[in-house]
């Protein structure tokens, strides 16, 4: 569990160095995509969500953050239903970062909330650009869930640890795929 943990939060990290002071941003629920805000310095940036962790959370003074609204159920933290569809409808994003419950050997963004399916996708519509997190145990899974297939193509930003046929199959269907490494981040941990 903890190298899981370690994977997502250097995901988390590069995906924070995407980023540039003055964009605006589309989260969804992934616990993943919410912590790369954690990493985004002095950035001055605009974040609309549907991540209900979001509340109560502290983020660099600069993260100006509007949450989608929506509906909540059970035990998840995810806002969704037709007033998140609907306050997300009037956002363009300079990049969506997404988390998924796993990407399919095939490609497929798999999706645990099938009511979270429809935001996800017009999150993605609605960026320029958009990457998907997923550490190494989402890629190659298979499953039962919701999921579609991305036809605009973007990046995937997983760990050096997934599946190598799945990311070469991946990157055959015009994916970008990047893999960061512990070694990525060394020379940042002695510097601080």
């Amino acid at each position: 569990k903890g190298r899981v943990s370690a994977c997502r939060q250097m995901i988390a990290r590069y995906a924070a160095s995407l980023v540039e002071s003055g964009d605006t941003l589309l989260i969804n629920g992934s616990n993943t995509a919410l912590a790369m805000l954690d990493y985004v310095g002095d950035k001055r940036l605009s974040v609309f969500t549907n991540n209900g962790m979001a509340v109560g959370r502290r983020f660099p003074a600069g993260v100006e953050l509007r949450l989608s609204g929506g509906t909540v159920r059970g035990g998840q933290h995810i806002l969704t239903g037709d007033l998140a569809m609907r306050n997300l409808m009037d956002v363009r994003a300079d990049k969506a970062f997404l988390g998924c419950t796993g990407i399919s050997p095939d490609g497929e963004i798999l999706c645990d909330i099938p009511s979270e399916l429809g935001l996800n996708e017009t999150m993605i519509e609605h960026a320029d650009s958009y990457y998907i997190l997923a550490d190494f145990t989402k890629i190659g899974r298979t499953s039962a869930y919701a999921s579609f297939h991305l036809e605009k193509k973007g990046c995937v930003i997983t760990d050096e640890r997934a599946p190598e046929h799945v990311v070469e199959r991946l990157r055959a269907a015009g994916m970008e795929v990047v893999q960061v490494r512990k070694s990525d981040f060394q020379n940042d941990e002695k510097g601080a």
